[in-house]
């Protein structure tokens, strides 16, 4: 029970940074990915994200919404504790062309219509295209307001056996 220890967002940090080992360590990266070793998208992305961070959420008292619409758009996971307690986490794939819109114009929109300034940027590495990844690291450097950004690198690795 992390509830009396952690703040609502500490706990969210961890359901990321969780999904993150995973990911990068523990093969579950080959879920984002068809036979053919093509990216099954960001809903896919999404599943396992909320996979994950259910088992978290009950065991912590959190809410967790997936594809929430408070008047801008689709949040993609908003998490609650009562009314004021909220966490947006909004997660782009590197292929995502608006990789760098939904870091400086979409989180935030979201954040006003949530009254929140709880916010985690989560990046999933999917495409390896340095210059549109250099172009959010930029962008984030530049941003006057900033969520925090969790960078998960989700391109498949090689086994072990075979360095």
């Amino acid at each position: 029970d992390l509830e009396s220890t952690y703040s609502p967002k500490d706990i969210v940090l961890k359901i990321c940074e969780k999904f993150k080992d995973l990911v990068e360590n523990n093969a579950l990266s080959k879920l984002l990915y068809d036979n053919n070793g093509k990216s099954r998208g960001e809903k896919s992305a999404q599943l396992l994200f909320y996979g994950i961070a259910s088992s978290f959420c009950e065991a912590n008292n959190i809410d967790c919404s997936p594809e929430l619409n408070s008047g801008r758009g689709n949040i993609d996971f908003k998490f609650s504790k009562g009314y004021t307690d909220k966490i947006i986490v909004e997660m782009k794939l590197t292929s995502n062309q608006q990789l760098v819109h939904g870091l400086t114009v979409q989180i935030m929109e979201y954040a006003k219509a949530e009254k929140t300034d709880k916010l985690i940027y989560l990046v999933i590495d999917d495409s390896n295209n340095e210059k549109r990844i250099e172009k959010m690291y930029k962008a984030y450097n530049d941003m006057k307001i900033k969520p925090d950004l969790i960078f998960v690198d989700a391109i498949p690795k090689a086994s072990a056996s075979t360095f």
